[in-house]
C-alpha cells in the first residue's frame, strides 16, 4: 500500500472508462490506517471538464448541464482550474463507499462552514494520490440513460413555475408517529 508523509502532494482523480474525469491536488494532512487525510486552500491546481470551468466563469447552467451527457459518451475535455475561495479537508477511509468533507471560510479565521458527505468508489491508491469515482447506481443510470437521465422523462429541461405559490409545510409536519 502506498503510504504518504504529511505535507506531500497526493493527488484525487476521479476516474471513469479508464479515463480521469477530474484531479484534484492535495496536500496530506495524515496517512493513517483510519484514513487519509487530504487538505487544500484556495491555489490548489485541479483538472476538471471543461463544461464545469464554462459554468463557473459565466453562470449558464446549459453548460453544467452538458457534463452527464458527455460522462455518458465517454466524451469530455478537461481544462485547468483553480481551487478558490474556500480551504477543503477531506477525509477518505479505506474501503469505504464515502469520504468526509469539510469546507472553511479562507476570510473568516478559517471557520468551518459546512461538512458534506461524498458517496464514492472506496480508493484505490496509486503512486500519486488515489483513484474513485462519485456514484454508485448513478453511473449505471448515466450509461442506461435511465431514471432522470432518460430523455423522454425531460428532467434536464424541467422549471420551476414562477406564477405558481411556494410549497408549505402542512399542518402537523412535526409531529412523528
Amino acid at each position: 500500500m502506498q503510504e504518504f508523509q504529511p505535507d506531500e502532494t497526493a493527488v484525487r482523480r476521479d476516474v471513469f472508462r479508464r479515463k480521469v474525469w477530474s484531479a484534484h491536488a492535495f496536500r496530506v494532512v495524515e496517512d493513517t490506517p483510519e484514513a487519509l487525510v487530504l487538505g487544500c486552500g484556495p491555489g490548489a491546481e485541479l483538472a476538471v471538464p471543461t463544461t464545469w470551468i464554462e459554468w463557473l466563469r459565466t453562470g449558464d447552467a446549459s453548460a453544467r448541464q452538458r457534463a452527464l451527457p458527455n460522462l455518458a459518451d465517454g466524451n469530455w475535455q478537461l481544462g485547468r482550474w483553480t481551487w478558490r475561495d474556500t480551504a477543503h479537508l477531506q477525509w477518505v477511509p479505506p474501503d469505504t463507499w464515502f469520504s468526509v468533507n469539510a469546507f472553511y471560510d479562507v476570510t473568516d479565521d478559517q471557520r468551518l462552514t459546512h461538512w458534506y458527505v461524498n458517496f464514492q468508489r472506496p480508493m484505490c491508491r496509486t503512486p500519486i494520490g488515489f483513484d474513485t469515482f462519485d456514484l454508485d447506481e448513478a453511473l449505471a443510470m448515466i450509461r442506461a440513460g435511465s431514471g432522470p437521465f432518460a430523455a423522454d422523462r425531460n428532467l434536464l429541461n424541467w422549471r420551476s413555475d414562477p406564477h405558481r405559490p411556494a410549497p408549505a409545510l402542512p399542518a402537523g409536519v412535526l409531529t412523528v408517529g
